[in-house]
């Protein structure tokens, strides 16, 4: 009896959600998702224009749209409206990837930096958020 309270309590922390959690969350700092970068090609008075490529390295489906914010000078983030101008759908296949042209939108003048992310949902157990590019915002 003893034995069976011992196994039930060590494969109760073994699955865990927070034990899962935490080893999950040490493989994607190890293991990313994705490794993009973006690159201002275009800017305006109302947007910004990066296009954006790099690599998939793990098989995981893109889940939510892509969020996007300016970060304003006094470290504020300012949530702004990203369209796709041209490139490829969200979803890939692992390799080398190239996202497309996306232009950012509307500017703030105390803009510093503009930064993306995209959620993918990895094999069976969570939701990862991936950087897909922190770029500076040319004056």
């Amino acid at each position: 009896m003893r034995w069976t309270i011992a196994v039930a309590a060590i494969c109760g922390l073994i699955f865990s959600h927070p034990l899962i959690e935490l080893v999950a969350g040490w493989y994607d700092g190890v293991s990313p998702v994705v490794r993009f970068d973006g690159t201002v090609v275009g800017r305006d008075p109302k947007s910004i224009t990066i296009a954006v490529a790099g690599e998939k390295l793990r098989d995981c489906a893109v889940v939510q749209g892509s969020t996007a914010a300016f970060v304003m000078r006094e470290g504020v983030l300012y949530d702004v409206l990203a369209d796709r101008v041209a490139g490829y759908p969200a979803s890939r296949p692992v390799g080398p990837v190239y996202l497309g042209i996306w232009r950012l939108h509307p500017v703030d003048k105390s803009a510093e930096r503009v930064m993306m992310y995209v959620r993918h949902e990895c094999a069976w157990r969570h939701f990862v958020t991936s950087q897909v590019f922190n770029v500076e915002v040319p004056k």
